[in-house]
């Protein structure tokens, strides 16, 4: 509300008898009631009371007072400046906002480098998990198979009898 002065069209030194006339004077402009079709008149209209409060209470009314004067008198400097100086205020300034726009850059950079490494991070547990189940998976698939295997060897064994005789490796091997 920096603009409470130009929003009710006073001066600096308005008395409270002024502020309240031209409060009335513009509300009834502006007010939502007597303006349905504008669907900016209830904000328009908050700002001006906003205003208005602003402007009657003393202690807000100084301060506001106080940043007026400070800006108005920063301008003021600004203008008396010779080119030489404003050349340099202006140098130092456009510097002040690069080196802040890189600073941010950076800060940008590194945000999205952690949020990268996490997600790979996040991304390779993951895969590590999948390639677990898929090892743990085929880990019991042999074992089942390995068993099966064992199974049918003990169900495949005979016994062999040569003419009677239960014969020996070394009687086969000769037979042969």
């Amino acid at each position: 509300l920096d603009s409470a002065y130009e929003l009710l069209g006073l001066e600096d030194d308005a008395g409270e008898k002024e502020i309240k006339t031209a409060y009335r004077k513009i509300s009834l402009k502006c007010h939502p009631d007597r303006n349905p079709d504008d669907e900016e008149a209830a904000e328009k209209f908050d700002r001006l009371t906003r205003a208005k409060d602003l402007l009657l209470d003393p202690i807000r009314r100084s301060e506001l007072d106080r940043k007026r004067k400070a800006a108005r008198d920063l301008e003021e400097r600004h203008a008396q400046e010779d080119a030489k100086r404003r050349k340099l205020r202006e140098d130092l300034e456009g510097r002040e906002s690069a080196a802040n726009a890189r600073s941010q850059a950076y800060k940008r950079a590194q945000e999205d480098a952690e949020a990268r490494k996490k997600y790979l991070q996040q991304d390779m547990a993951q895969r590590i998990k999948a390639k677990e189940a898929e090892l743990a998976q085929k880990q019991q698939e042999v074992a089942a198979s390995v068993a099966e295997a064992r199974d049918s060897a003990l169900d495949s064994r005979l016994r062999v009898t040569w003419r009677g005789v239960a014969p020996g490796v070394e009687t086969i091997r000769q037979e042969l």
